[in-house]
């Protein structure tokens, strides 16, 4: 689910956005609906949203103003307003789309489809990334302590050429042709 802020200080709109998501957007969930830029911060910061679809002109802080007041946001924007003069300073915001009022349902609903896309591509991305790091991890182990009667040595990977199983022990082999017996089967 994409859960959904809807900020605009028109009540109608709101309105219309939140029945267009309600009807056509199944995988979206309005978890709030405010009228002005203070109270979407503090809706914001307790809900945590995916999405924030924010009207620019409202009384007392617009809605460039209440981005700029949020550290670190993370979430997704789709503005709409009655006034295209805004658009450049919605692209500085890096806001996913720009709607003019009235929203159509066909123009929501192709923000929502980007939105979707785009958080999709960003798990993606963290899954690479994070499969990444495990395998650079896994190449970057070098050494390996192994217990030896009453305590642990430390062997380069590189050092050990071959282990054989031998009942509950296992022999490493050297590069430098010495034997050692560890006390763990070669499972282990």
């Amino acid at each position: 689910m994409l859960s959904t802020i809807i900020i605009d200080d028109q009540k109608i709109c709101s309105e219309m956005i939140k029945d267009i998501l309600a009807k056509d957007c199944p995988e979206v969930e309005v978890v709030a609906v405010k009228d002005s830029g203070e109270e979407g911060i503090k809706a914001i910061k307790k809900h945590q949203p995916d999405l924030v679809i924010l009207d620019v002109e409202m009384p007392g802080m617009n809605g460039f103003e209440m981005l700029r007041e949020i550290k670190d946001p993370d979430f997704d924007v789709i503005f709409v307003t009655a006034h295209d003069k805004y658009s450049i300073e919605a692209i500085r915001l890096h806001a996913l789309d720009y709607l003019l009022k009235p929203v159509l349902p066909h123009e929501l609903i192709a923000a929502i489809t980007k939105v979707i896309q785009k958080q999709s591509e960003d798990k993606l991305k963290q899954i690479t990334s994070l499969l990444k790091h495990i395998d650079d991890n896994k190449r970057s182990v070098k050494r390996v302590a192994l217990p030896l009667g009453d305590g642990l040595l430390f062997f380069d990977l590189a050092d050990i050429v071959h282990c054989e199983s031998d009942g509950n022990y296992t022999t490493l082999f050297m590069v430098s042709g010495q034997k050692m017996m560890v006390t763990k089967t070669l499972k282990d």
